[in-house]
């Protein structure tokens, strides 16, 4: 059981799809979203991309919601696992990082960690999807702490998505290495490098 306490600070959830009208779909589910923040969402702009780990199938729309929930983390996962199947997802017949109307990933929640299998917090695949980092980057108000394997994963991925990533040690002997999305704002440490992502013409953002 996690141990809960409403926070000021918001958690960040993950939205995706490839199948229907995505668009639409991300729209709804922002939608859906709401009625379980107390307070407006942040929201991130739409991001295309290629499919991560099953390559044979359409491009998928991304975006990241930030959001101030008034229940526990595990209330939340069950929440967002109805508003799936709500909106066309069968997780029963699905193939594994197949095609699927909406996928909807609790990514972080400040102040929580857990090792549960039914709910990893930080997500555990989070550091490795530039589809995730590009727009929790540009929307985050405050830096998110993130798993990494080591310092060097977190300083490739500062060079993919250019000058946010500040990278660390853990901070007491025993946590893993971590590294924090720094919005711009908030940069204490910046490398020279271009973005990851550029604007398509119809406000799409695309990472490459």
């Amino acid at each position: 059981m996690l141990d809960f306490r409403p926070m000021d600070t918001l958690v960040w959830v993950g939205l995706g799809g490839n199948r229907g009208d995505v668009r639409a779909t991300l729209a709804g589910a922002r939608a859906a979203l709401a009625a379980w923040s107390d307070g407006p969402l942040e929201a991130s702009p739409i991001y295309a991309s290629a499919p991560w780990g099953d390559g044979d199938q359409p491009i998928f729309f991304n975006q990241v919601v930030g959001l101030a929930p008034t229940v526990a983390p595990s209330a939340l996962l069950a929440a967002l696992q109805a508003m799936e199947a709500r909106f066309g997802r069968d997780r029963a017949t699905e193939r594994r990082w197949g095609p699927r109307t909406l996928d909807l990933d609790l990514l972080c929640w400040p102040g929580v960690r857990s090792a549960d299998p039914s709910l990893i917090l930080p997500h555990p695949r989070m550091a490795q999807r530039r589809f995730v980092l590009a727009p929790l980057f540009e929307v985050a108000p405050a830096p998110v702490e993130l798993p990494a394997a080591s310092p060097e994963e977190a300083a490739a991925m500062g060079y993919l998505l250019g000058n946010c990533v500040h990278c660390h040690h853990g901070r007491e002997k025993g946590d893993n290495a971590a590294f924090s999305l720094m919005p711009a704002a908030l940069r204490a440490n910046t490398v020279n490098q271009p973005t990851a992502s550029s604007a398509s013409g119809d406000g799409i953002r695309v990472v490459p």
